[in-house]
């Protein structure tokens, strides 16, 4: 079960993704998402510490994400993949198209403090 958490600051959106990200939950992401960019923000970071595990299904959702982003100009940011989907983002040669931070690299640039 994955679980979804927004911020909203004046310099970005940060998406917060928690659980295991599976086929089941991408409705329920997908219109989480859709809440996330009602407001236009210039950045969105998808905030993955919290994000234990994901499917290949799911994986095509941070794919369709970037292309939103880019065809809308927002920057998308994907903060602390863990060692295991950070192997899957460069077995998948995904580390090419995303943008990969630590939250420490990020809150320093847009000047914001991540909630716990």
């Amino acid at each position: 079960m994955v679980t979804i958490k927004i911020y909203t600051y004046s310099q970005a959106t940060v998406f917060e993704i928690q659980g295991r990200f599976f086929t089941e939950s991408i409705e329920y992401v997908n219109r989480e998402w859709r809440r996330a960019v009602k407001n236009k923000p210039a950045t969105i970071a998808v905030n993955c510490k919290k994000l234990e595990s994901i499917d290949s299904a799911a994986v095509g959702t941070l794919v369709r994400f970037l292309n939103y982003a880019m065809e809308k100009n927002i920057e998308l940011v994907f903060l602390d993949l863990n060692r295991d989907i950070r192997r899957l983002f460069v077995t998948a040669k995904l580390h090419n198209f995303f943008t990969i931070s630590t939250s420490r690299e990020f809150c320093s640039k847009h000047q914001i403090q991540l909630s716990a």
